[in-house]
């Protein structure tokens, strides 16, 4: 049986935008089409998407990243990807890799 088997992979989106902006931005729509062009190419397991749109990055308090963060601990996903690493966040002290 393979290692993945059962798993998902775990798309991050995030993007600081105003309220006033459409319901779902065209930023965080590029992100996904690009995360899931990935996948497709490298043939990832199943994908499920977390976004956070209209949520500061300065600090991690947004819905969706505490929730990549247990998934992947958990073992639920096999991979987690984002568009670059400026996408975690912008507190570069904990962001910087």
């Amino acid at each position: 049986m393979f290692a993945n088997a059962g798993k998902i992979t775990i798309m991050y989106e995030w993007l600081l935008r105003d309220a006033d902006e459409a319901a779902v931005s065209s930023s965080i729509v590029n992100q996904q089409k690009l995360l899931e062009e990935l996948a497709e190419h490298d043939e990832l397991p199943p994908y499920e998407h977390l976004t956070d749109d209209g949520f500061t990055g300065a600090n991690f308090n947004r819905p969706g990243w505490p929730e990549l963060i247990v998934r992947a601990e958990c073992g639920e996903a096999s991979a987690v990807r984002l568009k670059d690493s400026s996408r975690m966040g912008s507190g570069y002290l904990r962001v910087d890799l």
